[in-house]
């Protein structure tokens, strides 16, 4: 955001874009795409039913992290090289997703994040 003056009198969308683009010239200029609304999709409130509301571990001490396929529901982590592996549960059991089953190698997209466009 440095190189950007965010008290600029700018209006649209568009003028953001062209404002953005132009905001750098070396070692070239940005690269500015343009998003259509449904591109934004509202993630949060989607994975929210599939994991734990806070994480069950401190993650600051951590060190190094390790996901399984064998364990899809636990993430194994260690506070030091030599320390034993320890695991904690992230997400809900699948019982209790209330997503409905897709094909194999699959999934569903969440809905938009915004139904309308935002009041400027």
């Amino acid at each position: 955001m440095a190189y950007l003056n965010q008290k600029a009198r700018i209006e649209l969308p568009e003028e953001w874009a062209e404002y953005v683009r132009g905001a750098r010239q070396r070692p070239k200029l940005f690269n500015v795409i343009e998003c259509s609304q449904d591109a934004f999709k509202g993630w949060t409130a989607f994975l929210k039913p599939f994991y734990k509301k806070t994480c069950p571990f401190p993650i600051r001490s951590v060190h190094e992290f390790r996901v399984q396929k064998e364990h899809p529901r636990l993430v194994f982590h260690r506070n030091f090289n030599n320390s034993p592996w320890e695991s904690s549960v992230v997400n809900t059991p699948v019982s209790f997703r209330s997503m409905k089953a897709v094909n194999e190698g699959e999934f569903k997209l969440p809905g938009l994040a915004y139904n309308e466009k935002l009041p400027i």
